[in-house]
C-alpha cells in the first residue's frame, strides 16, 4: 500500500466492530484517522453511511468502504502486513477456520445482544414486551452455561496445536484479534449476567489474553483511549454528538 494513502475509520464511540480493525492499524504501525461518534445523541449517521451501518473506512477523502470483516482484511494487510493470503493459502485457511468459529460465536450470542437493543420486534415480539429483561437473562445465563464453554473449549485447542503464545505463533493474526476482542469484552465486567472473571475457567486463554494486551503497541494503544476519555468526560461532559478525530500512528 502506499505510504501516503489515508485512512479514515468511522465508528461509534465504543470498542465494538471496530475495534479489530483498530488493533489491526496498530499493530502494523499504519496512520489512520479514528472518527467516532456519539450513538445517542447523533441521530443522522445512517444518512452518511453505505449501508446505514457502522464501522466505515473512507480511502483518500474519496473513496467509502464498509463491512467489517472486509475492513480488517485490509487493515491487517497495511503496513508490515499480519498475514499474506496470496502465499500461504493453507495458512489463510487455517485462520479462516477460527475466524469462523468465531462468527458462529458471535451469531450465537446474537439474541442475547439484540433483544436488549430495543431490537427485540425484529424477533417477533411486540413492541410493548414486558418480559424483555427476564427472557434476556435466560438467554445470556444459558448462553454463559452452554455455549461460552464449548468456543472456549475449540478456541483453546486451537491454541494448544499452535505452541502459541498466539493462534499461530509469535505474531498475532487477524483470527486473534477477532478472538481477543470478544474475549476483552466478555471479561471486562459491564455486560449484564456475565461473570467478568467468566476466563478462570480457561486458563490458557486467560494468559493468551494477558500476553495479547501487553504488547507494547497495543498496551499504549489502550492507555491512549484511557486518556482520550478522561479528556472527553473533563471537557465535554459526554455531550458532542462527535468527537475530534485522532489520527494514531507515525
Amino acid at each position: 500500500m502506499a505510504t501516503d494513502t489515508t485512512y479514515k475509520l468511522t465508528y461509534f464511540d465504543i470498542e465494538g466492530k471496530a475495534e479489530k480493525i483498530r488493533l489491526a492499524f496498530v499493530l502494523n504501525g499504519t496512520k489512520f484517522e479514528d472518527d467516532r461518534i456519539n450513538y445517542h445523541t447523533n441521530k443522522t449517521w445512517k444518512q452518511d453511511t453505505k449501508f446505514g451501518q457502522l464501522p466505515q473506512m473512507e480511502v483518500n477523502g474519496k473513496e467509502m468502504f464498509a463491512q467489517s470483516d472486509g475492513l480488517l482484511r485490509f487493515a491487517a494487510s497495511s503496513g508490515q502486513g499480519m498475514y499474506n493470503p496470496v502465499s500461504e493459502p493453507l495458512q489463510m485457511l487455517k485462520i479462516n477456520e477460527v475466524m469462523g468459529l468465531m462468527d458462529d460465536f458471535n451469531t450465537a450470542w446474537a439474541p442475547c445482544l439484540y433483544l436488549n437493543m430495543g431490537r427485540h420486534e425484529k424477533f417477533g415480539h411486540p413492541k410493548e414486551w414486558p418480559a424483555k429483561a427476564e427472557t434476556v437473562k435466560t438467554l445470556r445465563e444459558n448462553f454463559m452455561k452452554d455455549r461460552f464453554p464449548f468456543f472456549l473449549k475449540h478456541l483453546t485447542e486451537f491454541l494448544k496445536a499452535s505452541g502459541g503464545p498466539f493462534f499461530f505463533g509469535e505474531k498475532p493474526c487477524i483470527a486473534d484479534l477477532e478472538c481477543v476482542t470478544r474475549l476483552r469484552s466478555f471479561s471486562k465486567g459491564y455486560i449484564d449476567h456475565v461473570d467478568k472473571e467468566c476466563l478462570n475457567a480457561f486458563p490458557e486463554l486467560k494468559a493468551y489474553l494477558e500476553k495479547f494486551l501487553a504488547i507494547p503497541a497495543v498496551s499504549e494503544w489502550y492507555e491512549l483511549q484511557k486518556k482520550n476519555k478522561a479528556a472527553k468526560k473533563e471537557k465535554t461532559g459526554g455531550g458532542k454528538n462527535r468527537l475530534k478525530g485522532r489520527t494514531i500512528g507515525k
